[in-house]
């Protein structure tokens, strides 16, 4: 499910983008213009972050995704962890 901030709903745009210029100009065009090997690394690379945030927050003491302990002042870290998780968000097509 997509929430506020705006990383999963550009990634949904992305992909939806590519989807469609490989409809209209067919599935070989599409794949020229983004290759799998690219799609494979960037959904990769989405999962990583994503999870990397959550281990973090394991390593520094609080629960999987508490985006608090990122950071000596709470708020930093809420703010800090959001922004991770939506740049993950974002990275897979």
């Amino acid at each position: 499910a997509c929430g506020a901030g705006g990383g999963c709903q550009a990634g949904v745009s992305v992909a939806g983008a590519v989807i469609f210029y490989g409809v209209v100009y067919g599935l070989p065009a599409g794949r020229r213009a983004v290759p799998d090997r690219v799609v494979e690394v960037m959904v990769a690379a989405g999962v990583l972050v994503y999870g990397g945030v959550g281990v973090a927050g394991l390593l520094l003491g609080g629960n999987y995704l508490d985006y608090f302990v990122l950071s000596h002042d709470p708020v930093h870290g809420q703010h800090r962890g959001i922004f991770w998780v939506e740049a993950g968000g974002a990275v897979p097509l």
